[in-house]
């Protein structure tokens, strides 16, 4: 793995591919999450707009360094934080305060599923 994450990229659709990942992850713990069909992504990065169970917005980035706001509103990346997170759990658990209890009661009820199935 190469030491500075900077050069680690994949192109264009490889982050399509990515993103639509996390999205798929984290889509039952938000409100709203979807790629930015406004800001252009890169080899280096791409932009997903985020409602969180509260109904806050922000504008992630996700790129090599993991995901970090870069905006309160929807495609805007005008107000770049300096902290990365390593996960969209990560990044959600510090922006969102349902988070924990919004991801805690999804885990319960997968738990009780697969308990009830073993029955």
């Amino acid at each position: 793995m190469a030491e500075n994450k900077e050069e680690i990229l994949l192109n264009e659709d490889q982050w399509k591919t990515e993103a639509a990942a996390v999205i798929q992850d984290v889509q039952e713990h938000v409100q709203d999450i979807r790629i930015s069909d406004k800001i252009q992504s890169t080899n280096q990065c791409i932009h997903l707009n985020l409602t969180t169970v509260e109904g806050n917005q922000y504008c992630v980035e996700l790129s090599a360094n993991g995901f970090r706001t870069v905006g309160s509103t929807y495609d805007n990346k005008t107000e770049p934080s300096n902290r990365h997170f390593e996960t969209p759990y990560a990044l959600l658990n510090h922006v969102s305060l349902s988070f924990k209890i919004v991801f805690g009661n999804s885990l319960i009820r997968k738990l009780e599923n697969v308990h009830f199935q073993n029955l």
